[in-house]
């Protein structure tokens, strides 16, 4: 009898040496896992800080995760993300499904101008890696799970030139993503499952909204956005208009409209850029070469002659139509929307709503877009109202002709 519970009690020990031993090496073996995928990474290389195991969450975090390109600056990561939490979705969990959510916590992506040499460095530098990574696939191998739900908590977009002279910097500050049901665990019944809020502030104290019906499950996800940037101050934006437009601005505001709607790979939809009491070019304090004041007189008269002089605003609408690969912009009718602006009338600062789109359901912090807008409702109650007359007309005219047909069979019927 006791040498039966001393077996039983070795064998307890044994197990618990193991899973104590096994969760010692985990953070080992999963950091070996992520260094593995990252030195696949084409064009990159890339490095990790601690990995932290949270059994009890069903999660682990990587920490400082950096990425670089092979071919840019030593010293400026493609990628910088302090916190990355990867763990299983329990609201997922709750719905019947084994499903994985991923946070990515004060993430940073920066862009560098392409091919393009700093004055005060001899680092080469670029946008765009020249190898294309698949980054959701990456985020994958990382992940065990079909990925349900993908956060963004403060992030930032930056965009740089060092060799322009003044120097560009780009930015959207404050970047907060929340995309939910990507897997479609609630069984959503609706062709697009999926909802994406995107929030940011951006340079010139712009505040940009993006929601989307999506579903990402089909080889070319359909889609359906809104998209507004809305109140960006153009004179903060100085530094971009003189480096690559040769252009100062002194005063003005811009605000930017799309929607966007992709079904089986077709893509259409419009944007509208709309600027407010833009003003180009001081000639009292302009100290700048000839050539450059000549062209910065050409856009101020340009900006002049094309801004509706009752609201004070130019603007024009570009269409867009086509597949999602080639997205057809024509010239003409976007030239032809800047006369109408100017001499017919102005674009009102709301997006026109003339494509079925996604409604802007706010986020729970109550700063994400609004609620779809009354006449997207009214357009929907008018189709509706068509369709029930459209039924109506043709159960009438069903009735009407079994009607017409027994009046002939009773017609036939007495003639015999």
């Amino acid at each position: 009898m006791q040498g039966k519970k001393n077996r039983i009690l070795k064998v307890a020990l044994t197990i618990l040496v193991l899973v104590t031993a096994f969760r010692l090496a985990l953070p080992f073996i999963v950091t070996r896992h992520v260094n593995n995928i990252l030195n696949q990474l084409e064009g990159y290389n890339g490095s990790i800080g601690n990995v932290n195991i949270q059994l009890l969450r069903g999660a682990y975090q990587i920490e400082n995760l950096k990425v670089f390109k092979d071919q840019g600056s030593e010293e400026i990561p493609f990628i910088d993300i302090p916190l990355t939490d990867f763990s299983i979705e329990w609201n997922a969990v709750l719905h019947g499904a084994l499903a994985g959510e991923v946070r990515f916590k004060k993430p940073i992506l920066h862009f560098i101008a392409e091919n393009k040499i700093a004055k005060d460095t001899t680092t080469r530098l670029s946008t765009q890696p020249e190898k294309k990574v698949n980054w959701p696939d990456q985020i994958k191998r990382l992940m065990p799970l079909k990925i349900n739900r993908l956060t963004v908590n403060n992030g930032e977009i930056t965009f740089s030139d060092f060799s322009t002279n003044p120097q560009v910097n780009l930015f959207l500050h404050n970047v907060q993503l929340d995309a939910t049901n990507l897997s479609n665990t609630k069984d959503n019944p609706e062709e697009l499952p999926s909802r994406v809020y995107f929030q940011a502030l951006s340079a010139g104290n712009g505040q940009l909204n993006i929601a989307m019906k999506i579903n990402v499950l089909k080889e070319v996800p359909d889609l359906d956005m809104d998209l507004r940037l809305e109140n960006v101050n153009l004179s903060e934006l100085n530094n971009f208009f003189k480096a690559y437009a040769k252009a100062d601005v002194e005063r003005g505001g811009f605000n930017l409209y799309a929607e966007v709607e992709v079904h089986d790979g077709q893509i259409s939809g419009y944007v509208k850029p709309l600027f407010n009491e833009i003003q180009v070019a001081n000639w009292s304090n302009d100290q700048a070469q000839p050539t450059t004041m000549v062209w910065q007189s050409m856009v101020d008269f340009l900006t002049q002659t094309f801004k509706n002089q009752r609201k004070d605003q130019f603007a024009t609408r570009v269409s867009m139509e086509g597949e999602i690969t080639q997205v057809d912009t024509p010239f003409w009718p976007a030239l032809w929307n800047v006369f109408s602006n100017s001499f017919v009338k102005a674009f009102e600062s709301t997006a026109s709503n003339t494509v079925s789109l996604a409604s802007a359901s706010p986020m729970a912090n109550n700063t994400a877009i609004a609620e779809e807008k009354k006449s997207k409702r009214e357009l929907r109650k008018e189709r509706r109202k068509e369709k029930r007359e459209q039924k109506r007309k043709l159960k009438k005219e069903r009735k009407e002709k079994e009607e017409m047909e027994k009046a002939d069979k009773k017609e036939t019927k007495d003639n015999s």
